[in-house]
């Protein structure tokens, strides 16, 4: 959820991208990172509310802790891409996603793709500069993707990339491991570095051919951006933008003090809007499911490293179990009592995408649940909570301890399994832990 100052938006036009977990309303002069932002009446900003130090317009933003890059700016390890897919806005793309997910041209001027799927063709503009003057070309295009195929703590997907290779100095080829339709996709958001500027502490002082350049970062704070003066595209809206990190709690009391533009705040507490402000409901299929073994205890084993883990969990290997689950979770009333009304119900991690199945789609049934339990030999005791074999019917559901919303739905799903017989224990734990 986005709270936005409504003469703000309707004055700059803003769109809203992503920067790491949350929603950036970016400014940025093609809208091509997210969905538009519209305002609304004429509320009057706080007095001194976007303009920045320099007179230069500015907008200050705030974002979850989570959002902030730990590794910092470097595509090469988790900027722009990793669970949450971002324009670098640093970095330039060789292409770029419009608001309809359509293809559009950023560096690439044109690419093709040879007719067995193992060949890509990009030709890129020859008018683009780093930040540091220096020209881009097809050489930091294949560098960058080389060092995220060979580099071990890349999130960016290119595993089906074998190498990337530099023609000319405005022509680069991919050479496939094997087709993949994804590619295009992944590229979208993989910002090209420098070859000649990239080292160990790159993160930290990026150089980039973005619309923005990295003013300053005071980790566990903020981090302000400002426009590229020579940005080959169209100039950003925006001369400076601000992102103060800070949980959503504070993030809406920072709202409601009107020392921030445009706050991210968590659906439970979308409803205390601030005067002067809007809410921006961003449509989205940031899904979140419960992961449920299907293997009995101790037949997984997952070796990381020099660690292995054992996995399998004997109730929820059970198809039934799992069934029963499926058909007696209200899907409908814990979006109502978490997220306030704003949501909707989800069967899988692609809902309202093209590839997803409506087969999937179950209504809720307790008395269904309860049959299919039964029938297993999931029987009730004392207390009303199950048990086959001397086996209670019980697991342990480990959620993001920093996660205000995944919290909260741990604990309404653990509530509505409690009525079906099942004793579901809400953990919470840090994502290196889980």
């Amino acid at each position: 959820m986005v709270l936005s100052r409504r003469m703000f938006l309707k004055a700059c036009g803003c769109a809203a991208g992503a920067l790491g977990a949350g929603a950036l309303v970016g400014c940025g002069s093609d809208g091509a990172a997210g969905s538009a932002a519209a305002g609304a009446d004429g509320a009057a900003p706080a007095a001194g509310v976007g303009v920045g130090p320099d007179g230069e317009s500015q907008v200050v933003i705030t974002m979850t802790p989570s959002s902030e890059p730990a590794a910092g700016f470097d595509p090469l390890v988790n900027w722009g891409a990793g669970e949450h897919v971002h324009e670098p806005l640093i970095q330039s793309t060789l292409i770029a996603t419009d608001n309809n997910l359509a293809f559009v041209n950023d560096l690439a001027t044109d690419y093709g793709c040879s007719d067995d799927g193992l060949t890509w063709t990009f030709h890129i503009r020859d008018d683009v500069k780093f930040t540091d003057g220096v020209p881009l070309t097809a050489e930091d295009v294949a560098f960058t993707i080389n060092g995220i195929v060979n580099g071990q703590a890349a999130e960016a997907d290119l595993s089906m990339v074998r190498e990337a290779r530099a023609v000319d100095a405005v022509t680069c080829e991919i050479a496939m491991e094997r087709p993949n339709n994804a590619l295009l996709y992944t590229l979208a958001v993989v910002g090209i570095v420098p070859a000649h500027g990239y080292g160990e502490d790159y993160g930290e002082h990026p150089i980039g051919s973005g619309r923005y350049m990295l003013e300053q970062w005071d980790r566990g704070q903020q981090v302000i951006l400002r426009a590229n003066p020579d940005y080959y595209g169209e100039k950003p809206l925006m001369d400076r933008v601000v992102v103060l990190f800070m949980e959503e709690d504070a993030s809406l009391a920072a709202a409601s003090a009107g020392t921030v533009d445009v706050a991210y705040t968590s659906a439970a507490l979308a409803g205390a809007v601030p005067a002067g402000y809007t809410l921006l409901n961003c449509a989205s299929v940031d899904s979140r499911g419960i992961s449920l073994p299907c293997n009995p205890a101790g037949t997984d084993v997952v070796v990381e490293g020099d660690m292995v883990y054992m996995g399998g969990n004997d109730v929820t290997s059970d198809i039934a179990v799992r069934r029963a689950l499926n058909l007696g979770i209200d899907r409908a009333a814990m979006i109502e009592h978490v997220l306030a009304g704003f949501g909707r119900a989800a069967y899988s991690v692609g809902d309202g995408m093209p590839w997803s199945s409506a087969a999937m789609e179950v209504e809720t049934d307790v008395a269904a649940a309860e049959a299919l339990l039964d029938e297993a030999g999931w029987a009730r005791g004392d207390g009303g909570m199950r048990s086959r074999d001397g086996v209670p019917c019980a697991f342990d559901l480990y959620y993001a301890a920093n996660d205000s919303t995944r919290q909260a739905l741990a604990y309404d799903f653990a509530d509505q399994c409690a009525a079906l017989g099942i004793a579901v224990t809400p953990k919470g734990a840090s994502w290196d832990d889980i």
